[in-house]
């Protein structure tokens, strides 16, 4: 059998994460069996099909079959992954039903088996997640844990960085990702589709701790270890005017006024800055009176108010016209590591060390109820849903929290 003569018959799509044709091409054909083992395997287990024995009978020996388990499962994947192209009407029963046989027979084989990534096959099982049968959600939300190596609600896996990721937001439109890393960059993200745009933002020359959005989605600030603040154009994806430069330490934190006419920035120099965007310089003074680290700052959406957090314990809200401290908030029992303001501005929520996140009231700076409690270690960031009934937290322990705010904030 020449090499010019040889003319396929019946070849395996992806056996151990090759192709046939890459596994006879690396042989140079010296071992052409690979795809008669297949084909007379094929015709075999047709025979014994049609002679009557079960369809579960022959998976069983299938996955007791040391390769079995990764050429069932790459047959599986490619179907997924063609299945609205070829039966775009196919009943959700039969997708529902080979996965569950998948999930059923192979189990407990995937030692050895190359899990497929999550965007190769986003569409069959997003069909059956959103179907109104439970048991299709199940069989989807089963297959993804124990198939995919990753978790249902998961979208997308954003890789590129090379370093830690210390900070993420969202644009405003919802079209774009901006991430911070360790690796002293920043990098946008197509929100729809996680592919990366572009080349990563360089110029910090440290970890990049925070980045923030504009609120027309114009332009991203992020504060680094290098004790500066740089403005970046999203569109353009280039570093706009010169750094922001007068921090003496760290800046962990940055937040952009609602109308975009002020950045506010908190430091390891226990000092929070005002800045003009427009005119790349300072406003004021900085503001001055933390005994720690300031790890959170936030502004108000009328941007009369500056809200700081510290590892001194406090929470200060600020005059942000006349720079001056308006109330100082003492009951958090360590680092105050976020702080968030809500919509109508009457209403404030802090997480910390201690493990608690409290509420407190603006005007008065009184704290409101009880701390919520359950997390196990610090609560390391919050959020306030846009109707204000809601607040969201992340620890240390691995979880995020919902809480219902209703009625307090």
């Amino acid at each position: 059998m020449g090499e010019t003569g040889y003319t396929p018959k019946a070849r395996p799509r992806n056996v151990n994460g090759q192709s046939f044709w890459s596994e006879l091409r690396d042989k140079r054909f010296d071992s052409p069996s690979v795809e008669f083992d297949t084909f007379y395997r094929a015709v075999d287990a047709m025979k014994r099909l049609l002679a009557g024995e079960s369809v579960e009978v022959l998976l069983t020996q299938i996955a007791a079959n040391r390769m079995g388990p990764q050429v069932w499962y790459d047959e599986v994947i490619e179907t997924l992954q063609t299945w609205d192209e070829r039966e775009p009407k196919l009943e959700l029963n039969v997708k529902c039903q080979l996965l569950q046989t998948t999930i059923d027979n192979f189990q407990r084989n995937l030692n050895e088996v190359k899990l497929a990534k999550w965007n190769q096959i986003p569409n069959p099982l997003t069909d059956l997640l959103k179907s109104d049968s439970p048991d299709h959600q199940k069989v989807a939300r089963d297959f993804q844990r124990r198939f995919m190596g990753k978790d249902a609600n998961m979208l997308f896996e954003l890789r590129g960085h090379t370093h830690a990721v210390g900070a993420v937001t969202v644009s405003p439109d919802g079209r774009h990702i901006a991430s911070g890393s360790y690796d002293d960059t920043i990098r946008i993200w197509d929100a729809k589709t996680g592919a990366e745009l572009g080349e990563p933002l360089r110029g910090h020359r440290g970890s990049v701790w925070s980045v923030a959005i504009s609120p027309d989605s114009e332009y991203i600030v992020s504060g680094s270890s290098d004790e500066t603040i740089r403005i970046w154009d999203l569109k353009k994806r280039e570093q706009v005017g010169d750094p922001l430069q007068g921090h003496s330490g760290d800046v962990n934190s940055v937040a952009i006024s609602q109308d975009g006419k002020l950045i506010v920035s908190g430091s390891d120099d226990y000092t929070i800055r005002v800045w003009d965007p427009k005119a790349g310089a300072q406003v004021g003074e900085p503001l001055q009176g933390h005994t720690g680290s300031v790890y959170s700052v936030t502004i108000s959406r009328d941007s009369k108010r500056i809200v700081s957090g510290s590892s001194d314990g406090t929470i200060r809200i600020w005059d942000a016209e006349t720079g001056m401290v308006e109330k100082t908030l003492q009951q958090h029992r360590g680092t105050v590591y976020c702080v968030a303001i809500s919509p109508d501005g009457r209403r404030l929520v802090s997480g910390s060390e201690d493990n608690t996140i409290r509420i407190w009231d603006v005007e008065t700076g009184e704290q409101l109820g009880e701390p919520l409690q359950g997390h196990k270690y610090g609560v390391l960031s919050v959020a306030i849903s846009s109707d204000g009934k809601r607040i969201v937290s992340g620890s240390g322990d691995d979880t995020i929290r919902i809480w219902n705010a209703e009625g307090i904030l």
